[in-house]
């Protein structure tokens, strides 16, 4: 798989830097050539980025809103840990879940805990937690996501 970081954020450079090797081992044979990094500024973020989101991804691209995630208080360790969230969706893109929304999310999951960033990403949902911007029904579903990772630690 390749990697284009498409708004040359730093993060995303520190990440692939860190990362990379352990990432594409874990994509392996997925049908996926490449995943596409970009920042609030770029013109498609708006399609995936709503104004009060961090991170989003779709087929082959995370986008990454900076400004939200200093506010919230992501260090990098959770930011990094995000962004293996997201790859993790792009990796089960395919996955056919039947609208089970908790299990998509801790598929997801699995990415960070691939990286060995579980602490960090069971951090990151804590603040999120804590920020009450769960919406309605979020706050149980983040409680029981941050409960199946203290059991990979």
């Amino acid at each position: 798989m390749k990697w284009n970081n498409v708004d040359s954020i730093d993060l995303f450079d520190r990440f692939k830097q860190e990362y990379e090797e352990i990432v594409n081992a874990i994509f392996g044979d997925a049908s996926i050539d490449l995943v596409n990094f970009i920042g609030s500024n770029n013109p498609y973020a708006g399609f995936l980025l709503g104004p009060q989101d961090y991170f989003k991804s779709n087929n082959d691209t995370v986008a990454y809103h900076e400004e939200n995630c200093n506010t919230i208080g992501f260090g990098e360790n959770e930011k990094f840990a995000i962004i293996a969230h997201e790859l993790g969706h792009i990796l089960h893109r395919a996955d056919n879940y039947n609208d089970n929304h908790l299990l998509k999310e801790m598929d997801a999951d699995f990415m960070a805990v691939s990286l060995g960033l579980t602490e960090s990403l069971i951090d990151g949902l804590t603040i999120f937690l804590v920020s009450g911007n769960c919406g309605e029904g979020g706050d149980e579903q983040m409680q029981l996501r941050i409960n199946a990772l203290q059991q990979h630690l």
